[in-house]
């Protein structure tokens, strides 16, 4: 992972690497689970790559940043991905203490799936403002084979009970503008998990999931997301009469 810092506005990017080597690509494809921070997570990334990672960062690293952003392609993203909801997590499972920075924005590019479905609900516990939501979105690139529409093989693990943190969802296509959907205004799990869920699997892992096509089908766009609506009220996390994401997740079933 490497850290850069934007000193005219205090704004640091966290990035997270995606796999380089045979060990990673392995620990990708295991589909293992552990329980581990309070979460059921997907075992081999979370032990094999985000634990030895952690343990070299501590809440020093981040305190003095106005905006801190997490992002990474593929295992990166999925890093990037635990990073953000454990920092958000109010129970602190990194241990990094009440006063630590919180993520304020999620870009994961053809990212892992980490968070395993016996956990339907992966918010941003400090987002209550949209509703759990994280600023930001997850990247997935398409292609038409056939004459039907395939997605990035990583998202794979998405059929096979993980899925990402709430936020937005992103397609690339090589030859149209990005596409964005926006997270569920319902707290609990994104709009769109069913959605990808549904479509169909690239056969092979490249050339899609190539991070050139992330880059170069994002391309400059100025207006890459839908702007999620802020939320004035909102149910509030936590045990209580508006506690609590259970009912939501259901309403949130209904709903698509």
């Amino acid at each position: 992972a490497h850290l850069w810092l934007r000193e005219a506005d205090s704004r640091a990017i966290l990035a997270f690497r995606g796999s380089d080597t045979q060990k990673n690509l392995r620990n990708v494809r295991d589909s293992t689970t552990c329980s581990m921070y309070g979460h059921h997570l997907h075992a081999a990334v979370a032990e094999g790559e985000f634990a030895p990672l952690i343990s070299k960062m501590s809440p020093g690293d981040f305190s003095s940043f106005d905006t801190l952003v997490v992002t990474g392609h593929s295992l990166g993203g999925g890093c990037a991905s635990m990073l953000a909801v454990l920092m958000n997590d109010k129970a602190d499972p990194l241990g990094f203490g009440l006063n630590r920075k919180k993520v304020d924005e999620l870009y994961g590019f053809g990212a892992t799936p980490v968070f395993h479905n016996s956990e339907p609900e992966t918010p941003n516990e400090y987002g209550c403002h949209v509703r759990g939501a994280f600023p930001g979105a997850i990247y997935r690139t398409l292609r038409t084979i056939n004459k039907i529409e395939v997605q990035d093989r990583a998202f794979n693990l998405a059929t096979e009970n993980f899925h990402h943190p709430k936020t937005g969802l992103v397609s690339l296509r090589s030859s149209h503008l990005p596409v964005a959907f926006q997270s569920s205004g319902v707290q609990g799990a994104p709009r769109w998990r069913h959605m990808v869920k549904k479509m169909p699997m690239d056969e092979k892992l490249f050339p899609l999931h190539n991070p050139v096509n992330y880059v170069e089908w994002l391309g400059t766009q100025k207006k890459r997301l839908v702007v999620m609506p802020t939320e004035k009220t909102g149910q509030q996390y936590g045990p209580g009469e508006c506690g609590g994401l259970a009912s939501s997740l259901h309403a949130d079933d209904k709903e698509d």
